[in-house]
């Protein structure tokens, strides 16, 4: 198993018990604190801890996160995938292990604080706790060649919906003005024949308007 505890720079420079020596042949500082030695992570501070450690006391405030990496065999098949539980969340999949014919699951997590970590790999250990994202769960979503066949027939709908919106609002400008000619003009309540052609032509202009 192997425990990091990441700290805040800051915070732990500030501690009465914090000492930082520079190497002898200058290729960085021995750094300190509660005579635990300090690594660096890029712009973060750690320490190493053991299977059994803790944070020592008068740490915990300027501890940032704890990461917990552990190996263990496939006795019983476990869901592989994301887990969560409190501050703690974990990825769990298999490993195969190099010249040995088995596969055992590796387990990685980041948590607030150890008690966490450890509780969750032991959730997982005994199957009492499901992934909240399964790597085991069937694939959703479309293919790629069933995703550009979909994007097609959404191009030709959109196509026939905007001949459609052509063809609705040329017919909603030929019958405001029939409307308005009605409303303006005299016409005789006889005569249907000029009312007949006069909407066949406000048709037949719209369906013109499409292509």
């Amino acid at each position: 198993m192997s425990v990091r505890a990441y700290f805040n720079e800051a915070k732990i420079k500030k501690l009465p018990s914090f000492t930082s020596k520079r190497y002898p042949d200058n290729s960085g500082d021995d750094m300190r604190v509660m005579n635990q030695q300090l690594l660096r992570e890029g712009d973060r501070l750690y320490m190493m801890l053991g299977d059994h450690e803790t944070i020592p006391g008068g740490l915990e405030d300027a501890c940032e996160e704890v990461t917990l990496h552990e190996f263990f065999p496939m006795l019983a098949k476990r869901e592989t995938g994301i887990y969560r539980h409190k501050s703690a969340e974990a990825e769990l999949d298999e490993q195969h292990m190099g010249g040995k014919n088995r596969i055992d699951y590796a387990f990685s997590a980041s948590a607030k604080n150890i008690g966490d970590a450890k509780e969750l790999l032991r959730l997982v250990r005994a199957g009492g706790i499901r992934p909240s994202e399964s790597y085991e769960t069937p694939q959703g979503g479309m293919s790629r060649k069933d995703l550009e066949a979909e994007v097609e027939r959404l191009r030709r709908v959109t196509r026939i919906a905007d001949k459609d919106y052509v063809e609705l609002r040329s017919l909603n400008t030929g019958l405001n003005e029939l409307a308005e000619e009605l409303r303006t003009s005299w016409w005789p309540l006889c005569s249907k024949r000029g009312m007949r052609a006069r909407l066949f032509t406000i048709r037949d202009t719209a369906h013109d308007s499409r292509t």
